[in-house]
């Protein structure tokens, strides 16, 4: 299947996926009223008639939001970075790759997105431009089902946010339950970046990918959601595969394969953040044999579009490679 064609179905693909919240506290210890006498005082502490005080429930590090964006500006965007203020890390872009203006694209200059975030933080909201110019629209404090409509130019003082229309808002509760973000982020988990390829000459049947001292079944296969016939075939004929997994985040992880012929092989030790010499992560796992996993190449790869941009578009508009998200408590 032709990657570009596979992403492009998957941009409009939802996982339904239960979320929650917060953790309920512990019940406090019964209070002790100093006035009453001893005795009472040891019938109390024994569970006799004390009186409990209910505390406020617990404010969740992160809630769910859901977020519509229109590009109004007359300008082609290329990359959207909403960020708490004063991060170093924008993270990922929320817009496809070319996110067009509404008289380029009457379609495609809307888009609605979810995302966790900390509630009550001031977030900026960071465009870069078609020509290269870029743009910073600060001290947004976010709220579920805002609009943020970048309109009438690149002056971000003419810019709004605004409550979604109530007719919209069904659509935006449809992405919350699916759960998948815009941006690859998920408290607790991380969004890891790779480009797959099997060079073994051997068909692989199934694939797993899967933290360092974790179960390769805890995850689906990867195989059926991607390559046709559910085979993944070697060697430049082959398919090569661009995406992202979500991951608790972990030190190492590894690889599991299965052949054909129903022989396995583990690639062990992949580590996805330590830099190379010139700073870059991993985000290539080159299958060169289906034996020695000491053979296997794990590198950067620094290819535009493939696999760089192949990546990033993926976690901004397509499902991780194996379909699976987490439930984020």
């Amino acid at each position: 299947m032709n990657f570009k064609k596979a992403l492009a179905i998957l941009l409009i693909l939802v996982m339904a996926i239960s979320l929650a919240a917060c953790t309920k506290p512990a019940d406090p210890a019964p209070a002790t009223d100093p006035n009453q006498g001893q005795e009472q005082q040891q019938q109390e502490q024994q569970g006799g008639n004390e009186q409990q005080q209910t505390p406020e429930p617990a404010k969740p590090a992160y809630e769910g939001i859901t977020l519509s964006f229109k590009n109004k500006t007359g300008v082609t965007i290329t990359g959207l970075y909403l960020y708490e203020q004063g991060a170093a890390d924008k993270g990922h872009s929320l817009c496809i790759a070319e996110w067009p203006d509404k008289d380029a694209d009457g379609d495609l200059y809307e888009f609605n997105t979810f995302l966790y975030r900390k509630p009550g933080a001031v977030h900026d909201l960071y465009v870069v431009f078609e020509d290269g110019s870029d743009a910073t629209w600060a001290g947004l404090t976010l709220t579920n089902y805002d609009k943020l409509s970048l309109k009438k130019g690149t002056d971000v003082s003419k810019w709004e946010q605004e409550p979604v229309d109530e007719e919209d808002k069904p659509a935006l509760d449809e992405l919350a339950k699916a759960g998948r973000t815009g941006d690859g982020f998920y408290p607790g988990y991380v969004a890891l970046g790779l480009e797959l390829k099997n060079k073994t000459e051997l068909n692989i049947t199934e694939m797993y990918f899967y933290e360092a001292g974790g179960k390769a079944d805890s995850y689906p296969n990867v195989i059926p959601l991607w390559c046709e016939d559910g085979l993944w075939k070697p060697g430049k004929g082959g398919q090569y595969l661009f995406g992202y997994f979500v991951r608790p985040e972990a030190k190492t992880y590894e690889m599991k394969v299965v052949f054909e012929d129903k022989s396995e092989l583990v690639v062990p030790d992949i580590d996805l953040f330590t830099p190379d010499g010139d700073g870059h992560l991993v985000n290539e796992i080159s299958l060169k044999d289906a034996v020695d996993p000491d053979l296997e190449k794990i590198q950067y790869d620094d290819g535009y579009p493939e696999p760089i941009a192949y990546i990033n578009d993926a976690i901004v508009g397509a499902l991780p490679l194996d379909g699976w998200l987490p439930t984020v408590k």
